[in-house]
């Protein structure tokens, strides 16, 4: 498992890739600075938003609509019920 992980960390990028390799990007992160832990924000990433419940309500009436456009999954809301 370990040769196997630091293969895949190791190896040169493709052209295929959608992404810079793996060395490259932790070169990048080091070079910003950002290994340094002390600075960071604990808080939960919800606390970037005003309304968590009003967000999680419409991103599961997307969802919702959907499932029953494409799919043809009816799920009833809580609401509804």
């Amino acid at each position: 498992m370990e040769v196997e992980i630091h293969k895949a960390l190791h190896r040169e990028a493709s052209p295929y890739d959608s992404h810079p390799s793996p060395q490259e990007r932790i070169r990048w992160v080091e070079a910003l600075g950002a290994t340094d832990a002390s600075g960071v924000d604990e808080r939960p990433a919800w606390s970037l938003f005003r309304s968590r419940e009003e967000i999680e309500r419409r991103m599961t009436g997307v969802v919702r609509r959907m499932l029953e456009d494409q799919l043809g999954i009816f799920l009833p809301s809580e609401s509804a019920g």
